[in-house]
């Protein structure tokens, strides 16, 4: 019983710890959001949640403007070609 004690007194103190280090990475505004949060886990993982689907959303966007982009010249290229063709 004694050895589970010192166990979750030390997890705790680590987790205290690691909480707030991410927390301090944080402007002030996302500080005081986050730091609502019980643990470390829980505010990493609020985190990876509300970053990653942005960046999804990111990375999406810069795929369709590469598309688009890969048509526009692919579409010019041939219309050239056509014309140097005549």
């Amino acid at each position: 019983m004694k050895q589970a004690n010192i166990t979750f007194t030390l997890w705790t103190k680590n987790d205290y710890l690691c909480k707030n280090f991410i927390l301090n990475g944080l402007r002030d505004n996302l500080y005081d959001l986050y730091g609502i949060y019980d643990t470390a886990k829980h505010v990493w993982e609020a985190l990876q949640n509300k970053y990653d689907t942005q960046e999804v959303g990111s990375k999406k966007k810069f795929v369709n403007r590469y598309m688009n982009y890969k048509m526009m010249v692919t579409k010019l290229w041939k219309n050239n070609l056509k014309n140097f063709k005549k």
